[in-house]
């Protein structure tokens, strides 16, 4: 019999150093997304953030084809 690798145990290997470096560049992608939705006017700025720091990617890239797409809209960038 010969043995198997436990595939389980993958995530576990990595180091934590990996993990928080994740998690910050997963917090920078929110952040950013959070700055520039509320910088256009988006009503739901908050709500972007949020979905882009629990989905980052799916929500990263949603966020950045909307805006894209939606370029020639009339959006303004809110006063300070």
């Amino acid at each position: 019999m010969s043995p198997v690798a436990d595939i389980s145990a993958a995530p576990i290997a990595a180091s934590a150093g990996a993990y928080v470096f994740l998690l910050v560049v997963w917090a920078a992608i929110a952040l950013g997304v959070f700055v520039h939705a509320t910088r256009t006017g988006n009503r739901y700025a908050l709500l972007w953030g949020i979905a882009t720091l629990v989905f980052p990617i799916a929500f990263g890239v949603i966020y950045v084809a909307r805006v894209w797409w939606n370029r020639g809209g009339k959006r303004h960038f809110t006063p300070r």
